[in-house]
């Protein structure tokens, strides 16, 4: 649905109001990602440097005015589920502590259901974005409470695993036929 409002809004934008010479109508996805052969681990190095980076930008884009992160003070899991088995993550933004629906796409950035977990797990998550109409990916592995040896991991699994399967391998006819329906 986002990515048929871009499009439109693109093709229907007035050139008086655009910014730069040479627009590009092109689609980049942020792709929060933790990859390793312990899919669980990642997804809770994931979630926890999400927490992390999403309170971080609160913190400074408020000059300060809300507390910087707390890492420690944190369980080690950060995802609950709620009663109704929808699994959240609360993180303080803005003066707020809020409890993520994810379910709301305001709050997309802390949707857990990112790119972390195994290469699969990964694959089938970029796999949704193409399908959404994502022209690129881009992965961010980098976020405040990962440790270095993680995003090691992450970048060395991406490239003999992830990218592989979509630049020849079997994403790569996902990727033709997406590109073929615009």
């Amino acid at each position: 649905a986002k990515n048929a409002l871009y499009r439109e809004a693109f093709a229907n934008r007035s050139p008086d109001q655009q910014v730069g010479v040479a627009p590009t109508e092109h689609l980049a996805a942020l792709c929060p990602t933790v990859v390793l052969e312990d899919g669980p681990e990642a997804r809770r190095l994931g979630m926890r440097g999400q927490k992390f980076f999403m309170e971080s930008i609160s913190h400074w884009s408020s000059n300060g005015k809300t507390p910087l992160p707390d890492p420690a003070s944190w369980p080690d899991d950060v995802a609950t589920t709620t009663g109704d088995g929808t699994e959240v993550i609360t993180a303080s933004i803005g003066s707020e502590l809020v409890t993520v629906d994810f379910s709301n796409p305001a709050m997309a950035m802390l949707n857990p259901n990112h790119g972390y977990g195994t290469a699969t797990d990964c694959i089938g998550y970029v796999c949704r974005l193409i399908e959404a109409g994502a022209d690129e990916i881009l992965f961010l592995n980098q976020m405040g409470t990962v440790p270095q040896w993680a995003m090691m991991e992450t970048v060395r699994i991406l490239g003999e695993e992830v990218i592989p399967f979509f630049r020849t391998g079997p994403g790569r006819e996902l990727i033709k036929t997406v590109t073929a329906r615009r």
